[in-house]
């Protein structure tokens, strides 16, 4: 997603050459930022065996094989596709961890439902892949799985999968693969109506509302915390900007507060930034909850794919805003947790027409509210206005574009008569928050409008397709920040002559949130020549800011990097973690000679049995002793 102050800054440039789509996308439609491929011709009819269905079932049959060759084949060349060949050839690099092929035993198809456009349009990225492949194919697919270890992303049994395809190069790609929200396409009647589909929805449910990840059959896999609506307290972030796959997680209030500034102006009203700020939350909230890019090790891009996310970006007033809504949120009126996407809201009319002064052909025509083909339209309402039995779709507009504010028009115009600023079909907004359109209703100089937060949203997501056109409920939480940063103290950073079972201190334990206490550490050792891991203590709670390493462990003469890192009693761990430090074992006692005279300065070591000296060398080795308290 992309703020929308750049709309005119390079709206000339990019209706000509059409190499930034959307510049404005919203949640899981949100539409690319930067160069991305023409669409590929078709070169004459795709032959049965480059079907969307074949090829979803030679994905999961590569699955199957561990066959990453085929398996990067099927996928776009597209860099800004979720599903590409150079992000996860460079992700797979480096970071083997997150290899999720090597955690599959089985994979084969259970079924597969395509479905109508209109009904994935609130599911996918729609808008912009029409823009790149002019035809895309979505299908809802059940997949069974028999794995070494389950995970957020996999488990034991049928798991549902959303598949977007498209024509690139002649044959069909997959653009993008992410987990279905199985409630919402059974409610639309894609479902299978099997046991295990009824299983899915229970696990996707129980995750929504508690925030523990189970499988079907009740296993525990992995928890956010224990209460209900739990609000993750960090979110795996895709830093492109890197350019070499970089993934990091950061603190999930840290994450919104440097997400609003890059979506909404500072400048707007406090309540356009406050329905923003709940928007962006909410948006990166579900994505921990549904992968969107399920085996790929992170939840959300820090580009316009998901939300622009700038480290450090963080502005006084967006942050108030943040703050003013912590603790706050909405659902749908059925208790479940929703995708809010937003879009920058500005459109043009396709053929001259008069606003009328409500929605319907009958309406009264606005006074001096004729405007032409082409004009520039401020969206204010979510399109999810119906009439003629739902067959007409009306949205509420504003003439003037996103510039004039001084001498506009409001009113009512018909969806066949609208467009996306950059040509795209209007349908594919409904029900989403218009950026523009928050800033008009919270305007604080009108007293007809100055609305609140609350308002807005439910304004633009009451009854919308992403709500499973319910109205929207507001829900309370308990927010949670993580602790501060530690620091290594002991050893110094570049100690040397280090024993092979040192102790290693961390700063004392600090949090934000009063009366948040230390609960748990961890403790990371890793060789500086080669980064090899050689100690991850896992979450432990006895020794929390002091800790001898474990004999047997460590090498003689060798430099090791160290970090450690908190966690509070909420659950939330220390982000990020201490600045990693170095220290050096000592040499080998084997290789000393009998005394510490000058001549040792020459290099003339002789070697001698241990004991023939121990007595004169400092203490290489501890016995295993309690946890020390660190000064």
């Amino acid at each position: 997603m992309l703020k929308p102050s750049n709309v005119a800054r390079f709206l000339a440039w990019a209706l000509i050459a059409l190499s930034f789509p959307f510049l404005f996308p919203a949640g899981s439609s949100a539409y690319f930022n930067g160069g991305p491929l023409a669409p590929a011709p078709m070169s004459g009819a795709l032959s049965t065996g480059d079907s969307p269905e074949s090829v979803i079932d030679a994905d999961i049959l590569a699955q199957n094989n561990h066959d990453w060759s085929r398996f990067l084949q099927l996928r776009s060349a597209n860099p800004k596709a979720p599903e590409n060949v150079r992000d996860w050839t460079m992700l797979r690099a480096k970071h083997p961890e997150n290899d999720f092929m090597r955690n599959i035993v089985s994979a084969k198809r259970i079924g597969i439902h395509e479905l109508a456009l209109v009904a994935a349009a609130p599911l996918t990225r729609l808008g912009e892949y029409l823009a790149l492949y002019g035809e895309v194919k979505v299908f809802y697919v059940g997949i069974e799985y028999e794995l070494k270890k389950e995970t957020r992303a996999f488990y034991d049994g049928v798991n549902y999968r959303l598949y977007v395809l498209a024509p690139e190069a002649g044959r069909w790609v997959i653009v993008e693969a992410s987990e279905a929200p199985v409630r919402r396409l059974v409610e639309e009647g894609y479902g299978f109506r099997t046991a295990e589909e009824r299983d899915a929805e229970s696990v996707q449910l129980e995750r929504e509302r508690s925030g523990r990840f189970y499988s079907p059959r009740g296993a525990l896999i992995d928890a956010v915390t224990t209460t209900d609506h739990a609000q993750p307290n960090h979110i795996s972030v895709y830093l492109t900007g890197s350019r070499d796959g970089n993934i990091t997680e950061i603190d999930f209030y840290d994450y919104v507060t440097n997400v609003l500034p890059n979506e909404w102006y500072p400048t707007w009203p406090l309540a356009s930034l406050e329905a923003g700020a709940i928007s962006a939350k909410m948006y990166g909230w579900y994505r921990v909850y549904y992968s969107k890019y399920p085996g790929e090790g992170y939840d959300v891009r820090d580009d316009a794919d998901d939300q622009v996310y700038v480290a450090g970006s963080a502005k006084a007033s967006t942050t108030a805003a943040v703050d003013a809504v912590q603790g706050a949120s909405f659902q749908r009126s059925d208790g479940g947790l929703f995708e809010p996407q937003y879009w920058d809201g500005t459109a043009v009319v396709t053929s001259q027409y008069d606003l009328r002064s409500a929605p319907g052909p009958s309406s009264p025509v606005m006074a001096n509210g004729h405007v032409s083909a082409g004009a520039q339209l401020v969206i204010l309402s979510n399109g999810t206005t119906t009439l003629d039995g739902g067959s007409t779709y009306w949205w509420q507009v504003k003439t003037g574009g996103s510039e004039n504010w001084t001498n506009f028009v409001v009113g009512w115009i018909p969806e066949s008569n609208l467009k996306s600023t950059l040509t795209f079909p209007i349908y594919i907004f409904r029900g989403r928050m218009g950026q523009w359109g928050t800033r008009y209703w919270a305007d604080p100089t009108n007293p007809s409008l100055n609305k609140g937060y609350d308002w807005i949203s439910h304004y633009f997501y009451d009854n919308s397709p992403n709500a499973n056109d319910q109205p929207i409920a507001n829900f309370a939480y308990t927010p949670n920040r993580s602790p501060d940063q530690p620091t290594n103290t002991k050893p110094v950073d570049g100690a040397t002559q280090i024993s092979l079972s040192p102790l290693l201190c961390g700063s004392p334990f600090s949090d934000p949130d009063s009366g948040d206490y230390h609960w748990k550490t961890l403790w990371h050792i890793t060789r500086a020549s080669d980064g090899g891991l050689v100690w991850d203590s896992g979450w432990r709670t006895y020794d929390l800011t002091g800790t001898i390493v474990p004999a047997s462990l460590l090498d003689y003469n060798t430099t090791y990097k160290w970090q450690v890192r908190y966690m509070d009693n909420k659950g939330a761990w220390s982000e990020p973690p201490s600045t990693t430090t170095r220290f050096t074992t000592s040499p080998n006692p084997a290789n000393l000679t009998q005394s510490f005279l000058p001549y040792l300065s020459f290099g003339q070591f002789q070697s001698r049995p241990y004991s023939s000296y121990s007595l004169y060398l400092p203490v290489v080795a501890y016995s295993p002793a309690p946890p020390p308290t660190c000064p």
